[in-house]
């Protein structure tokens, strides 16, 4: 679809990485958060621009307990944007623990 990897949380995506960069699902104050640190808008090629995604800053990634809260509040965000679009199913609910780490393969 993009070319890179969907971060999922049930049924909901709520995060891209794309060429070594980490893209959440924002809302309009996440949004604004993030265009103050200087990020900007989820572009997978040229002429395209996806603004319900927005880049992470990159001394946020190396922070887990902060990336953990900034996923928290992208799952939130892709939830209430499911809420608004009509015939989507709603995903169970967000966990409680949030864990960061790649999965591995299936054996």
């Amino acid at each position: 679809m993009f070319g890179g990897i969907g971060l999922y949380c049930g049924a909901r995506l709520f995060g891209i990485v794309f060429k070594g960069d980490v893209y959440m699902r924002a809302d309009d104050g996440m949004r604004r958060s993030l265009a103050r640190s200087g990020a900007g808008a989820f572009r997978p090629y040229r002429g395209r621009i996806v603004n319900s995604y927005w880049a992470l800053p990159g001394a946020l990634l190396g922070d887990k307990r902060r990336l953990r809260a900034w996923a928290r509040r992208a799952i939130a965000a892709s939830e209430e944007a499911a809420r608004k679009t009509p015939g989507r199913p709603l995903a169970r609910r967000v966990p409680r623990k949030l864990t960061l780490r790649p999965r591995r393969p299936p054996r």
